[in-house]
């Protein structure tokens, strides 16, 4: 519960940066590697019950890469969140349960994700 004291400007980290490394032979074959991370930020400074809802630090690693078979087909792939990170929604009630990033108060939990296919150009 929020006493009066300054609170964060919702949906901003403090801390976040991306990095991406990326590899291009002559357009017949590239790939990418990137990274992304984002600390943990305030989504509700004040819900129902008066206390302050935030979203954990998060991390998650990406991949791609295609291959040009010929003038007009090539083939792609990407993996998204290689990590396999989860986001968690916290309180700052230190009656709830949900606590100090300890015990969350939810967590999404997608996964990695694979993507293949073919490109054709006319």
């Amino acid at each position: 519960m929020n006493n009066g004291s300054p609170i964060a400007f919702p949906g901003v980290s403090e801390f976040s940066f991306n990095s991406a490394l990326y590899y291009d032979k002559g357009g017949r074959f590239n790939a990418r590697l990137a990274y992304t991370y984002r600390d943990q930020f305030l989504i509700l400074a004040n819900d129902v019950f008066g206390q302050e809802q935030w979203v954990a630090d998060y991390g998650q690693l990406d991949a791609s890469a295609s291959y040009k078979i010929s003038d007009v087909i090539s083939v792609f792939g990407e993996a998204i969140n290689l990590s396999n990170s989860r986001n968690k929604l916290f309180s700052t009630n230190a009656s709830s349960p949900a606590f100090n990033f300890e015990r969350p108060i939810s967590v999404e939990h997608v996964g990695m994700q694979l993507g293949f296919g073919v490109r054709a150009t006319f």
